[in-house]
């Protein structure tokens, strides 16, 4: 798979993300990041599968990227969940019927099917989220922003929408997750780490955060998992990383 997200500012904030990734951006601030992907940063620019992007609002941007943003978890457009899901496949489909089969069937799967005659605006702030994700994802764009979005989510649907969010990677989509959460940059394959307008490292999940120093001059810990596997190096109790926990403690006790 080729690059198909570009993005520059100058020889310090130079990025190209391939198809089929999950990059995670941890940074205290991602604003400036944001504002290159929405063509607000004049001075940067966006070039999407090798057409460059001047102004994202002249641009048929719906099939190439999406963004589910914190600050916009309680802004709804219609009545109903099902309307709201209804709004982003009208974009795709004509026919009603189509319509109706695609929200039975993405309902069921994020967990939201029993709340479809409800207003978004009573829904749990999970849920809410849920919506937003499902509302952003159903027509299936190329690129999918994520903003400090899946902390909202609680222990089990989380685990719902990080199955969702790899299965949709596999397709050749891209997942970029912007976090101050350092155990959320395990569910992607590449981390970003940024200080505004400067890339201090990037790379593959393990190696960047098998840079113990520079993590913590950063002031970056380390997810726990990864924390314990080192540990049990350390110790020679393990060989090499496992971050499934299960694997991990059948592992030690081998």
């Amino acid at each position: 798979m080729g690059n198909y997200l570009r993005f520059k500012k100058n020889d310090k904030f130079n990025l190209n993300i391939e198809e089929g990734s999950f990059v995670t951006f941890l940074s205290k601030n991602n604003n400036y990041l944001l504002n290159i992907f929405t063509c607000l940063n004049k001075s940067s620019y966006l070039t999407i599968n090798n057409k460059r992007i001047k102004n994202i609002e002249e641009y048929d941007i719906r099939k190439n990227i999406s963004y589910v943003l914190n600050k916009d978890l309680n802004i709804f457009t219609s009545e109903t969940v099902e309307s709201e899901i209804a709004y982003s496949l009208e974009y795709i489909y004509k026919k009603k019927k189509d319509i109706q089969k695609v929200i039975l069937e993405k309902s069921e799967i994020f967990g939201l099917k029993k709340y479809l005659k409800y207003s978004p605006d009573i829904l749990g702030s999970s849920d809410k989220t849920k919506l937003k994700i499902l509302s952003n994802i159903v027509f299936e764009p190329k690129v999918l922003i994520l903003d400090n979005i899946l902390s909202e989510l609680d222990y089990d649907d989380k685990k719902i929408i990080i199955k969702i969010l790899k299965e949709y990677v596999k397709k050749g989509n891209i997942v970029l997750n912007f976090t101050q959460d350092v155990e959320e940059s395990l569910y992607g394959d590449k981390i970003v780490i940024n200080n505004e307008n400067m890339i201090i490292i990037e790379g593959k999940t393990l190696s960047v955060l098998n840079e113990d120093k520079l993590l913590k001059k950063l002031g970056i810990g380390l997810p726990f998992i990864v924390e314990l596997n080192k540990y049990l190096i350390d110790y020679r109790i393990i060989d090499k990383y496992e971050l499934n926990i299960n694997k991990l403690v059948g592992d030690i006790w081998k």
